[in-house]
């Protein structure tokens, strides 16, 4: 029995593999539409079809161009204009940098030290290279952003947690892409996650008109919180404009951002 079921299976086989290969002999029948479209389109069948004719679209002859990049000053006067003040921190020697800064802002002389000492490495690794974003960076009270535990955690090159799941990112990544971003003082920048408030407070000291959204509420009364308490000292903060409400924010026509951060 087995013998005999073995013959048939096999016969099925063959006769199964027969038809397959009788499909697959070339035919001289003419081709179906369906064969004419997989065709490659040089290739002449020997009895074309009509092949049906697409509605020629027009083409425009016209290129659109993009708006061009607004290079005359926002209009609204800024609370504190940064091109008015006298002197930045000397970068190229401690000492100097450290009188300087006694001088002009309220920052404890252990914070001052440990945020030199990073902005030595931030060059060092050309994280950083233009004079303006460090001069930025040495103006800006990282310790005043989170609540740092030493001057050491202030200035570390890290992460750190400021609640409801967000984090305020280190150093090297905020002065990188600021750098890359490359804001002048009479454009407008526009940050979206305001966060801990330390990136605008960088941004700020950079440009009169710096933008900033921040989701969680909670964050946003922290930020504008410290805004107010710092310009007092720093009175660049006082031009950053903060909202909660994204969604109603960006619909306004004040922020046509020159720089997106």
């Amino acid at each position: 029995m087995q013998t005999r079921a073995s013959f048939r299976l096999l016969i099925s086989a063959a006769g199964a593999l027969f038809l397959i290969a009788w499909h697959l002999l070339p035919s001289n029948a003419s081709p179906t539409p369906s064969e004419i479209f997989t065709q490659p389109i040089l290739q002449n069948p020997a009895s074309p079809t009509p092949r049906a004719v697409l509605p020629q679209t027009s083409v425009p002859t016209e290129i659109p161009t993009l708006p061009p990049t607004p290079t005359g000053a926002p209009t609204g006067t800024p609370v504190f204009d940064i091109t008015t003040r006298m002197g930045q921190p000397p970068i190229d020697n401690q000492s100097d940098y450290l009188q300087w800064m006694q001088a002009n802002s309220p920052e404890d002389q252990n914070y001052l030290i440990a945020k030199w000492d990073r902005a030595q490495a931030l060059l060092a690794t050309h994280d950083v290279t233009d004079p303006r974003i460090i001069e930025a960076f040495l103006r800006t009270p990282r310790e005043s952003f989170f609540n740092a535990s030493s001057p050491a955690q202030a200035y570390a090159s890290a992460v750190f947690p400021i609640g409801y799941g967000q984090t305020i990112p280190g150093p090297h990544l905020v002065c990188h892409m600021i750098q890359a971003i490359d804001p002048q003082p009479n454009q407008k920048v526009l940050e979206i996650g305001t966060g801990s408030a330390y990136t605008s407070a960088i941004l700020s000291e950079l440009s009169n008109y710096v933008y900033t959204i921040e989701i969680v509420p909670q964050l946003a009364q922290q930020a504008d919180a410290r805004y107010t308490h710092l310009s007092k000292a720093y009175p660049e903060y006082a031009n950053i404009i903060r909202k909660n409400a994204m969604a109603l924010w960006l619909s306004r026509s004040a922020l046509l951002q020159d720089r997106p951060c």
